[in-house]
């Protein structure tokens, strides 16, 4: 089952369409037993997030949070089998926009298939796992692609 929460009123974010997105990439990827929490939220937010598992004091687009690297914190979900959980900042994606040269609902499909090629524990630390993760990326956007058309 897909959790997604859209806690951030100032970017109108199409919660219908990026369900649908992860119901279709949990289907393909053959984990439709599993759970995944998505959770739409705010600069702010995330940044806490980030400096508190990551030493990070800033904000970021998405967070990924798999298993139980989360155990003890109450603000995201935890429903039993899930692949994981993430987190999307609403207001920076939306800031980035204007040099993706790409819409809300693109750079959303593209980040929630990133987040959720980092939970199937890809990674890109090092130049030959961000070439790994890149080909599961594009893997799963021509998918949901030919999905829509």
């Amino acid at each position: 089952m897909i959790y997604l929460k859209n806690s951030q009123r100032s970017v109108p974010v199409n919660t219908d369409a990026l369900q649908r997105d992860a119901e279709r990439l949990l289907l393909y990827l053959k984990l439709s037993a599993y759970d995944l929490s998505i959770w739409i939220t705010t600069d702010q937010t995330i940044r806490r997030f980030n400096k508190q598992f990551r030493g990070k004091d800033k904000a970021t687009d998405i967070l990924s949070f798999g298993g139980l690297e989360y155990a003890n914190s109450d603000e995201l979900f935890d429903d039993g089998l899930s692949l994981g959980d993430l987190i999307i900042a609403a207001s920076f994606v939306a800031r980035m926009l204007p040099e993706l040269d790409c819409t809300l609902d693109e750079r959303m499909r593209v980040l929630l298939i990133h987040g959720v090629v980092h939970l199937l524990g890809y990674d890109h630390e090092t130049d030959a796992e961000w070439a790994e993760m890149q080909v599961k990326e594009q893997e799963l956007l021509r998918i949901l692609k030919n999905e829509i058309n």
